[in-house]
């Protein structure tokens, strides 16, 4: 990554790492929609990782 800092257009200021985290941890709230995360997570794997003991 070239760019270690992100400088949003709203003002907000962080580390590019700290900006991809916050946008992955959004899509991933939006992606769980008030379900409790483990039974979402079973609900959005793929199939063929289900089954796996070392996967939650």
């Amino acid at each position: 990554m070239s760019q270690r800092w992100h400088d949003c257009p709203c003002g907000a200021s962080c580390s590019g790492d700290e900006n991809a985290a916050k946008l992955l941890l959004s899509w991933v709230m939006k992606q769980i929609g008030g379900r409790e995360p483990a039974k979402a997570l079973r609900e959005v794997r793929p199939a063929s990782l289900r089954g796996n003991p070392a996967l939650p």
